[in-house]
C-alpha cells in the first residue's frame, strides 16, 4: 500500500521506542540471541503480554508486568522485539487499540507559531498514545500513527485472507474504541448534553474528529425523519501514503472509524449503523459515512426509586 511514487513499505515499519528504563540505564539491545529457546521463551513472554491485554476482564497490572518481562528478556538476551507491537514507554505494557490506550492527534504548536514563515520542512503534528495503567502520554509522529496503522491493517489481511474478515475486524476495532473513548470525549470536550441526533451527529463531526483526528467534518444529506445523514471528510491522516491494490478493492481501509462512531454512539444510548457511501481510496473525491439511527435505547437504572 502506498501513494504513488511513495510506496509505504509496513512490513518494514519499527515502531517500537526506547522505554524509560532503557534510557535511564543506556543499555539497547545491540545483538541478536541465536539460542533457540531463548527465542521460544521470548515468544511465549510476547503471547503473555498480548493476552493480558485483551483478556476478560482486563488487569492492567497483570499486563505491565508480562510487558515488562519481554522488554527485560529481550533486551538481556539480545533478541530483537517484535516490530508490530507498541509498548508504553514508561510501564512497557503492550498497548492494544480499543483495550487500554485512547489515541489522539495533537497540533504541533512550533507549527501553529510559524505557520506563516514558508519552510520546506513541514513539521508534523504528534499522535498522542495514553496508556490506561500509567497514564503516561506517549507522543509519537503523526506520520508514525500512519503507518503503524497501516501495519496493522496489512496483518490483518495476512491473517485472516478474506477482506470480508478484516472490515468486520476493524469495525469491531473501532467499536472497542469508540466506547471506551466516548467518557474522555465529555471530559474534556465540555460539550452539553445533546437534545436530538442530529445534534449528537454535529458535535461528532465538528467537536469530536477535530479532538480526536485533528480534521474537521461536516453533516450533510439528512433524510426528511432525521434519523440518517451523511458525515463527509475533505482530508483523512489515515491515508497517507496509502492506495489500495487490485486484490484488496472491497477493502475499506479506514472501516475502524465507523466502528469508532457506531461504539461512541452505542453508549449514548443510540444503536446506529455506520457505512461507508464514497472513499478517496477507491477513485471517490471525498470520505463519506452514511451514519443511521435504528433505535434509541431507554436509560436504564439499577435502582427503582421505591428500592
Amino acid at each position: 500500500m502506498g501513494k504513488k511514487g511513495r510506496a509505504q513499505k509496513l512490513g518494514s515499519v519499527s515502531h517500537t521506542a526506547i522505554s524509560l528504563r532503557e534510557e535511564a540505564t543506556g543499555k539497547i539491545q545491540t545483538k541478536a540471541a541465536s539460542n533457540t529457546k531463548s527465542k521460544s521463551r521470548f515468544e511465549h513472554l510476547k503471547n503473555l503480554a498480548l493476552w493480558a491485554t485483551t483478556n476478560d476482564p482486563l488487569i492492567p497490572s497483570l499486563a505491565a508486568f508480562y510487558g515488562h518481562q519481554y522488554a527485560t528478556f529481550g533486551e538481556a538476551t539480545g533478541v530483537p522485539p517484535d516490530p508490530s507491537l507498541m509498548t508504553c514507554q514508561r510501564c512497557e505494557t503492550v498497548l492494544q487499540p480499543g483495550f487500554n490506550l485512547t489515541v489522539r492527534i495533537e497540533k504541533n504548536k512550533s507549527k501553529v507559531r510559524h505557520k506563516r514563515k514558508k519552510t520546506d520542512n513541514i513539521t508534523q503534528n504528534n499522535v498522542v498514545y495514553k496508556c490506561h495503567f500509567c497514564l503516561h502520554q506517549n507522543r509519537k509522529n503523526a506520520e508514525l500513527f500512519t503507518l503503524t496503522y497501516g501495519a496493522i491493517v496489512r496483518q490483518l489481511l495476512t491473517d485472516l485472507e478474506e477482506v470480508e474478515e478484516v472490515n468486520k475486524q476493524l469495525d469491531q476495532m473501532g467499536y472497542n474504541i469508540g466506547i471506551r473513548l466516548i467518557d474522555e470525549f465529555l471530559a474534556k470536550s465540555n460539550v452539553s448534553r445533546c437534545n436530538d441526533f442530529r445534534e449528537t451527529t454535529d458535535v461528532i463531526a465538528k467537536v469530536g474528529f477535530k479532538m480526536f483526528l485533528g480534521v474537521t467534518a461536516s453533516v450533510t444529506n439528512w433524510d426528511a425523519d432525521g434519523t440518517c445523514c451523511s458525515i463527509v471528510l475533505e482530508d483523512n491522516p489515515l491515508v497517507d501514503f496509502v492506495e489500495l491494490p487490485d486484490n484488496c478493492q472491497g477493502l475499506y481501509y479506514c472501516n475502524i472509524l465507523s466502528g469508532v462512531i457506531r461504539g461512541a454512539l452505542d453508549m449514548v444510548s443510540m444503536k446506529t449503523e455506520v457505512t461507508w457511501l464514497r472513499d478517496v481510496l477507491r477513485g471517490d473525491d471525498v470520505f463519506e459515512l452514511q451514519v443511521k439511527l435504528l433505535k434509541h435505547v431507554p436509560e436504564e437504572y439499577p435502582y427503582k426509586d421505591d428500592e
